[in-house]
């Protein structure tokens, strides 16, 4: 037997959903690693601020800003990875709708089609009853 090309496509579009969810949770991730460096990075600057030794400070403080910058860069290039795996994921759920879609539309034409033929064999039905003689006194 055929296998039916539109539930491969369904299968197909389920798995990339799946797909799609695990890309975003492994993006979400990302994304919230990059905030707590970020985080970090400017607590380690604070702190090294409050200390007492003002020379050490200025001797550090333009490498603490720069990799406070960069992670404040990762986090923000980790949020639009992270959006732009949501957005991969709506596309993978409207694909699949539509197929779904397709489905049960290809199913209702199905059912209407059996519906029809069955109402044909009850018109022929009734149309050779008809057109019979009645036995006697019957009408």
């Amino acid at each position: 037997m055929a296998r039916d090309p539109l539930a491969i496509l369904q299968r197909l579009r389920d798995l990339e959903v799946t797909e799609a969810q695990r890309r975003l949770a492994e993006r979400r991730a990302q994304e919230d690693l990059a905030q707590r460096q970020a985080e970090a990075t400017a607590a380690a600057l604070l702190s090294e601020a409050a200390q007492r030794d003002p020379h050490g400070f200025a001797a550090w403080m333009p490498r603490g800003r720069a990799e406070q910058e960069r992670a404040a860069r990762l986090a923000h290039i980790a949020g639009n990875q992270r959006a732009e795996a949501e957005r991969g994921l709506a596309e993978a759920r409207a694909a699949l709708k539509g197929v779904e879609r397709l489905a049960e539309m290809r199913e209702e034409e199905a059912k209407k089609a059996r519906e029809k033929k069955v109402q044909g064999l009850l018109d022929e039905v009734g149309a050779r009853r008809g057109a019979a003689p009645h036995p006697a006194g019957v009408v």
